[in-house]
């Protein structure tokens, strides 16, 4: 009897101690989860700034990444939507041309035909805002296309960032020579009319269809370039300052004139308004046509 109390003694006593040590535990965890929490909340402020310091410092490089005090400080690509060897193609070559002198950096022409211009300005629509990207719209590809094709890769307005009107060149109403109809005679065909506001200089003596009657009767195949959306506008002003310098020199005008073309130019504004009014009228064309390619 006495040993069987001695022990329950003890059993009490160390179920005690036991119980005190647990307590004891709990509360040290305690203290040492306020101590954590004192000090991250005094370590927070710290650690705030630090990755404010640290964005700031990414975006500082992001930034003049894409500013490039010394644009272009490499090459630049020029996509074109044609194959090489033709007119379109021969123009953006001088244009190229002009620029790698002005730059002192080489730029590139990349021909990219097919699917109407769509494949070319695609990738162009793809490109980083970065400056080094142009592409030679068109008529089609920025006039027609946009309301064409049921699904279009890019948005001609929103995807881009017009850069100067560079070349139009007008069409010509023409019928076969024993025709009995007044014209001015040109090769095997002769011409009635040229589809442009005012005479072309390539055939001073054919008239307008304006002249003829027809003045709502206005296009003209053109090209113009243009970057991507979001490129700096200071690079688009540069890119408009050289091209228009190239377009204002005489042998230019000769050779744009020898085929049957004309010199553009304009800011980047008078460019934008000319897009939106060409997607405008060939969007009634095509409505009134019933076109539409899928």
């Amino acid at each position: 009897m006495f040993e069987e109390a001695v022990r329950r003694v003890f059993s009490v006593i160390w179920t005690a101690r036991a119980v005190r040590a647990r307590a004891a535990s709990t509360r040290r965890a305690r203290h040492d989860a306020t101590v954590a929490r004192f000090r991250l909340r005094r370590a927070a402020p710290a650690g705030r700034a630090l990755l404010v310091v640290l964005l700031a410092g990414a975006a500082g490089c992001a930034w003049a990444q894409r500013a490039e005090p010394g644009y272009p400080a490499r090459p630049i690509r020029f996509i074109v939507p044609l194959a090489p060897g033709g007119s379109v193609d021969m123009m953006a070559r001088s244009v190229a041309h002009a620029l790698t002198e002005a730059f002192g950096q080489q730029v590139v022409v990349d021909n990219r035909p097919g699917a109407g211009g769509t494949i070319a300005v695609e990738i162009a629509a793809r490109a980083a805002p970065d400056g080094y990207t142009m592409v030679m719209g068109s008529s089609s590809t920025f006039g027609v296309n946009p309301t064409l094709y049921r699904r279009l890769g890019y948005d001609a307005i929103r995807g881009f960032a017009p850069v100067i009107f560079v070349s139009f060149a007008p069409n010509a109403l023409v019928v076969h020579p024993p025709l009995p109809v007044r014209s001015v005679k040109a090769g095997k065909l002769r011409a009635l009319g040229v589809t442009s506001a005012k005479r072309a200089p390539a055939l001073p003596d054919v008239p307008s269809m304006s002249e003829a009657g027809f003045a709502a009767v206005n296009a003209t195949s053109w090209n113009g370039i243009l970057v991507p959306a979001r490129t700096e506008r200071r690079i688009v002003e540069r890119l408009n300052r050289e091209v228009q310098k190239m377009l204002t020199a005489a042998e230019v005008r000769e050779r744009l004139v020898a085929q049957g073309a004309e010199p553009g130019g304009g800011t980047p504004e008078e460019f934008a308004r000319f897009i939106r009014n060409e997607i405008t009228k060939w969007g009634k064309v095509v409505k009134a046509a019933g076109l539409r390619v899928e």
